[in-house]
C-alpha cells in the first residue's frame, strides 16, 4: 500500500486538514479559502537517510516533519493546546514529542474516548540547559 491509503499517513494529513485556516499573503489577501483546503491535492515527497527500524526514531522525525510542514500550508490553527502533538502521535507515538523543542513529556492520556489527551507537552525549552 502506498503512503495514499496509509492509516498512519491519512491519519495526519486528514488531522491537520481538519484544522485549516484561510491562508494569506503579506499584504492579508486571502490566497487560498479554508473550504478550498478540501479540494486540493498535495504531493509530498520524502527522503530519508536514515536506517529505517535501527532504533533511531525516523519514523517519529518524519511524521513529526510531515505535520509541521502542512500545519504551515494548511495555515492550521489547534482547537486546544496540544492538538498538533495528538495528530502526529498518530503517524508515530513519539512524533509527538518531536513536535518541541527542549525537554517534552508525552501525557499518556485515555481519559477521553478519542484519547485527544493523550499529547505532548514542554517541560522546558531548548534554552533551559
Amino acid at each position: 500500500a502506498g503512503a495514499s491509503t496509509s492509516k498512519r499517513f491519512r491519519s495526519c494529513v486528514d488531522g491537520v486538514r481538519a484544522l485549516a485556516t484561510d491562508k494569506v499573503d503579506d499584504e492579508g489577501n486571502v490566497i487560498v479559502k479554508k473550504e478550498d483546503w478540501v479540494n486540493m491535492k498535495i504531493h509530498i515527497s520524502s527522503y530519508n537517510t536514515f536506517p529505517t527500524a535501527a532504533g533511531l526514531a525516523s519514523s517519529a522525525a518524519g511524521y513529526a516533519a510531515l505535520v509541521a510542514a502542512l500545519t504551515q500550508l494548511f495555515n492550521a490553527k489547534e482547537e486546544y493546546p496540544g492538538q498538533l502533538t495528538t495528530i502526529a502521535r498518530q503517524g508515530s507515538g513519539s512524533a509527538c514529542r518531536s513536535l518541541y523543542g527542549g525537554f517534552v513529556a508525552w501525557r499518556m492520556g485515555g481519559e477521553k474516548p478519542d484519547w485527544s489527551d493523550s499529547l505532548a507537552e514542554q517541560v522546558a525549552d531548548e534554552k533551559h540547559w
